[in-house]
């Protein structure tokens, strides 16, 4: 028998600093947006951020009215006015209508002067958000407010309905020009004592804002963009979505009181409108949906084929602030070279497991070749299919039936340029690809889709409880640490981006309509482990008040240039240590860094309308490929002219803007709307093989794989003994253990 010695170690920097990545981008966000420092106007001065100067009088269609305040979420309580019954944790786990409604006392009174006080509205279609949505971002609809309002009574032992009328439209109108109010701001516990490190990353942040908002400005005034003034988001359209009227009724002493928290002034028992009809539920017609698919691609022989392996739908309510754990089991977990898998997804603690793939073929065994030897074995028709790409595919589908799809792939072994020329790889190059040392390892990647309805409001992400200690085992909960990573970034964003008002009395009301999609994956290939973050679907609706409608246009670019320059914050203090060292690696690879090198090397930027010709010719041919095809598809692209060295490799990165509504995405060279860093991370050596492991935890499961070598047991401890001891003097626990 074979004696086994394994040295395992885990950092837990990732899964356990949630409460300073809370505090330091909610403090970093008051920066920002100047109400805790002047030194952030780019990012909440329109006029800083490049947006062009009009009068509103002269543009038809225009939202001109003045912010009221008469709408409902402009007396908001700070946090600490709550006690609620469970810890208040960055995982947002605290933000449940129940444990509000406790903290209110199950009061029907209390809880409704709370939701009247606190939760703003938002106009849009349809029942998005739901009860836990509308809490999480402190604002919704009338449907959505009304769900809410409903659950913490229903919660609370009392008896409710819905009811649906047609609103007047000068009340719908009170409603509609409150949303460009300016709500109470939630100043973090923090904010008052802000470090140098703190003041030196916010002044980071706003110097890449306003580089690259101002490159791209000039890039699109010069082209002639936008080319026709015009918004889907006008007072009329947003009218008409605030008249379709929702409420609730409460049953008390024997008859039904209205329960319309829709004004500031408000009171149970008070009516705006007349009931058209009543139900018990809201109709399933209103719901906005979600379906989620992890599609396939295999190779038999040369002949390719797809097939869907897993699928999940919901109402986007259900998912609301919800995170699916996307992941891959080996169905030999000693990984015995069969190379089979099973695509499983984790959501609300349910796991759906998919249908069995190869990886790459199965090797052949002895007594697969006797059978062979006597006409026994396998024929031509009995090859098996291998995996020659997968991709998660998300359709959002609004009520009435209108549906957008977005794709993330997970691998890609035809590339993209070969894909848009229909080309398709022979038997030969399949076998060779999939038997390659550097074939994707499925196992060893964790993916953290997070789909919010609406903002992440900062008020839930300070005033956090003590997190616990991690564990004795020494092992990072993977999917944990990316769900903080993306809460993270959504709360931030959320903050600079959710209204930005300019110095001529401009207003930019900016709030999902529609779900959105982060993915944060952590994977790890050969040894290295990879942090990225994916702002796969990051859409929102812009109400301007105060300018004309097509400046909504502008308005977008400069929300897709604080999001794409924020996720690099993110990812880059997610791979820092406290004394500023990152992990072993290389640095965060992201538009923002590549813009910020170019400008510091004089590389100057290219604007493209057409194709990729201006470009030089070390661009890889699937980016070309990639820029080629957002380019078909109505973009314009901003990018430096030639690649920019990045760890001793060129890369690219570019701004892709539609070239329609404005929305602007940092996109990298691999395709993804991302920042990503790359670092070593080790786990276990075993004697024998001298390989090394990595342990991740998603949804309580342990799920190993191999990834990488050292040289030696010797030199696998003197990793993790240094690495204790670096860690050890910033505060940060790494363990790390040995089995005989």
């Amino acid at each position: 028998m074979r004696t086994t010695k394994r040295v395992a170690c885990g950092v837990a920097a990732l899964a356990s600093s949630s409460r300073g990545i809370a505090v330091l981008l909610i403090s970093l966000s008051v920066a920002c947006t100047g109400k805790g420092c002047g030194a952030a106007k780019p990012a909440g001065n329109a006029d800083a951020g490049a947006l062009p100067q009009a009068q509103a009088a002269a543009a038809p269609g225009a939202v001109a009215a003045q912010p009221g305040n008469e709408g409902p979420g402009l007396r908001r309580l700070p946090a600490e006015a709550l006690q609620l019954p469970v810890p208040r944790a960055f995982d947002l786990s605290h933000v449940e209508p129940a444990h509000f409604a406790v903290a209110l006392g199950k009061d029907p009174s209390r809880i409704f002067e709370y939701v009247r006080d606190n939760i703003a509205f938002e106009p849009y279609v349809g029942v998005l958000r739901g009860p836990r949505g509308t809490l999480l971002a402190m604002a919704g609809n009338s449907a959505d407010r009304a769900s809410l309002l409903a659950s913490m009574l229903a919660s609370s032992g009392q008896r409710v309905r819905y009811a649906r009328g047609s609103l007047p439209e000068p009340l719908a109108q009170e409603l509609v020009t409150s949303i460009w109010a300016e709500r109470p701001w939630v100043q973090p516990t923090s904010s008052g004592n802000r470090s140098p490190e703190l003041k030196a990353a916010a002044e980071k942040l706003i110097a890449g804002i306003t580089r690259d908002s101002t490159l791209l400005r000039d890039s699109l005034k010069s082209a002639g963009l936008p080319a026709a003034a015009g918004s889907s988001v006008t007072m009329k359209s947003l009218l008409k979505e605030t008249r379709d009227h929702y409420w609730v009724e409460w049953w008390k002493d024997g008859a039904w009181v209205v329960m319309d928290p829709s004004f500031a002034t408000s009171v149970p028992g008070q009516a705006y409108a007349k009931s058209e009809e009543a139900f018990d539920a809201l109709p399933e017609a209103l719901f906005h949906r979600v379906e989620v698919r992890i599609r396939l691609e295999e190779y038999t022989g040369d002949k390719p084929s797809s097939r869907e392996v897993l699928r999940y739908s919901a109402n986007a309510a259900e998912v609301s602030g919800v995170d699916l754990i996307v992941g891959h089991e080996p169905v030999d977990p000693k990984n015995q070279g069969t190379g089979q898998f099973t695509p499983f997804l984790i959501a609300q603690q349910k796991r759906v497991d998919g249908s069995l793939f190869w990886l790459k073929a199965p090797r052949a065994t002895p007594a697969a070749g006797m059978l062979d030897a006597f006409g026994g074995g396998s024929g031509e028709g009995d090859v098996v299919p291998v995996a020659s790409a997968e991709s998660i595919e998300m359709d959002f589908i609004a009520p009435g039936g209108r549906k957008e799809t977005v794709m993330r792939e997970i691998f890609d072994r035809v590339g993209k340029k070969r894909r848009l020329r229909g080309e398709t790889l022979s038997a030969e190059r399949i076998a060779a690809v999939s038997d390659a040392a550097s074939a994707d390892d499925v196992s060893a990647a964790v993916y953290d889709v997070l789909i919010t309805t609406g903002a992440i409001d900062a008020v839930h992400v300070t005033t956090l409880s003590t997190p616990p200690p991690p564990d004795n085992e020494g092992l990072i909960d993977v999917g944990a640490g990316l769900r903080r990573i993306n809460i993270a970034f959504s709360a931030a964003s959320d903050a600079l981006t959710s209204r930005i008002a300019g110095a001529n009395g401009q207003v930019f009301r900016s709030y999902p309509d529609t779900p959105q999609v982060r993915i944060a994956e952590f994977s790890a290939q050969a040894g290295v482990a990879r942090l990225s973050l994916d702002l796969r679907r990051d859409c929102t609706r812009t109400a301007v008040m105060g300018l004309r409608p097509e400046h909504s246009f502008f308005a977008q670019v400069l929300r897709g240039v604080i999001n794409g320059t924020l996720e690099r914050f993110v990812i880059d203090h997610s791979t820092q240590f406290s004394d500023g060292h990152a992990w072993p690696g290389a640095p965060v690879v992201s538009t923002s860094l590549l813009f910020e090198r170019a400008h510091a090397e004089n590389t100057p930027a290219v604007f493209l309308t057409r194709d990729s010709s201006a470009l030089g010719p070390e661009l890889p041919e699937d980016a070309r490929a990639r820029i080629d095809e957002a380019l078909a598809s109505g973009h314009v692209l901003v990018t430096p002219r030639r690649s920019i060295e990045v760890a001793g490799a060129p890369r690219f990165a570019w701004w892709q803007i539609d070239s329609r509504s404005g929305l602007t995405t940092a996109v990298t060279d691999e395709g993804l709307h991302q920042a990503t860093a790359e670092g070593m991370i080790v786990r276990i050596v075993e004697r024998g093989r001298e390989t090394v492991r990595v342990a991740f935890r998603v949804g309580g499961r342990w799920l190993p794989r191999g990834a990488g070598n050292f040289g030696s047991v010797a030199e696998a401890q003197a990793f993790c003994e240094a690495m204790t001891s670096q860690l050890a003097a910033q505060g940060i626990r790494f363990t790390w253990f040995a089995l005989l």
